[in-house]
């Protein structure tokens, strides 16, 4: 049985200046880790780092280190790939899972495998001189049962011990999985309707968390209801994107200016009362927060939306450098805290500018192999693997029907 409506079958049709902009948010993830490596420190030297930054984080300034409104943004570019995969892709649910599965999963596996390779060869030291956070990351023990854990993909675990930054890749393999039911309601009952059913369940479930006094926890299934919204989001631009392009189109030049400020203020998170408290707090649960958090996705909405409709904003996302930081930023994203953490435990924290200059480059450089070596060859496979079984299954269809 095929996902897809017969009237939507079509060429897949990428939107590049997507990945652009996906490449622009794992780089602020990665510029947000190298900050925060120098926050908090005993070192006297960078106390001036620990004034200036903070100020610097009430200001639009901040969106070049916005690592956790990218995450944010991440789920609304996937919402709008998997709703467009869907939509111009003839294929069942077996199919769609493992395509799914192979473009995630390897790529997930080698950069588990990397973080242990680098506990193993340099360990994994708490460092006094450091700050509480960075020190959240380091020092842990690594049972079977976490390994097993890991490789899930989709269970609720402690995301600290080998590599941080997949907690994000948890609920976008579990929204992957669910995703297809998600876009048949669509079809069959719009945007409107399925978006505000949406915000409905997470807002329920943020009350409830309220209401309970329970924490969200980074990987816990009642984030994936919560997060949720922001994948539905961006399947609701795919859907309506030709209406969002023409109206885009009829919004006078100066007006789109004002809405593009406004939306970069709101993605940065930085305005009073409901912006973040420190740099690294997106997801403190309170209502003043609830309302940054809605902001960023309001902004990140807007951005995604300007991406697809400006002429000029998909001129500039069309530029060689930054299409190859989008192919790379799965990659990117995935390795560069492994790198960090494996710098330091190499090299020290006696000199934090010495660790920086060795994992940026190093970050790029590992992501730029995984992306040949791993990501795109099991991406490909998995495409090949759905070939395979549609030839498989059209002899047996005709027989059936002879």
């Amino acid at each position: 049985m095929s996902i897809s409506p017969p009237a939507a079958r079509s060429a897949e049709n990428r939107e590049s200046g997507l990945d652009a902009l996906r490449g622009l948010a794992a780089l602020s993830v990665v510029v947000l880790h190298l900050v925060v490596l120098c926050l908090g420190t005993s070192y006297p030297e960078y106390s001036w780092w620990d004034r200036l930054i903070p100020v610097l984080d009430r200001t639009p300034i901040s969106l070049i280190w916005a690592g956790h409104q990218a995450v944010l943004l991440f789920f609304i570019l996937s919402g709008f790939a998997l709703y467009r995969m869907l939509e111009t892709c003839d294929m069942s649910y077996s199919h769609y899972v493992v395509r799914r599965v192979f473009r995630l999963w390897p790529p997930y596996v080698a950069a588990l495998a990397f973080a242990g390779g680098s506990i193993a060869l340099l360990g994994s030291r708490h460092f006094d001189q450091l700050s509480g956070w960075m020190n959240m990351f380091l020092g842990k023990s690594v049972t079977c049962e976490d390994v097993l854990l890991h490789l899930t993909m989709v269970a609720d675990f402690d995301v600290t011990k080998l590599n941080p930054v997949i907690w994000s890749l948890i609920h976008e393999m579990r929204m992957s999985l669910v995703f297809p039911p998600i876009y048949l309601l669509l079809r069959r009952f719009g945007g409107s309707v399925v978006l505000t059913a949406s915000f409905i369940v997470a807002a329920g479930v943020v009350a409830h968390a309220h209401w309970m006094a329970m924490p969200i926890g980074a990987t816990a299934v009642r984030n994936t209801f919560v997060l949720q919204f922001c994948f539905v989001g961006g399947a609701v631009i795919a859907q309506s994107r030709n209406s969002i392009v023409d109206l885009y189109g009829r919004i006078p030049q100066g007006t789109r200016w004002l809405l593009a400020l406004g939306a970069l203020v709101l993605y940065s998170d930085c305005l009073p009362v409901i912006g973040r408290t420190d740099i690294l707090d997106l997801f403190r649960v309170d209502i003043a927060r609830e309302f940054g958090v809605l902001g960023v996705v309001a902004g990140a909405t807007w951005i995604v939306i300007s991406a697809i409709s400006s002429p000029a904003l998909k001129a500039v996302l069309s530029v060689r450098p930054l299409l190859e930081l989008g192919r790379l930023s799965y990659s990117l994203y995935l390795f560069h805290y492994v790198i960090l953490l494996g710098t330091l435990n190499a090299v020290g924290a006696s000199s934090l500018l010495r660790v920086v200059l060795v994992a940026l480059p190093l970050s790029f450089l590992v992501a730029f192999l995984a992306n040949r070596l791993i990501e795109e060859p099991s991406n490909l496979l998995g495409r090949k693997l759905v070939s395979w079984q549609r030839s498989r299954s059209k002899p047996a269809a005709e027989a059936t029907i002879s």
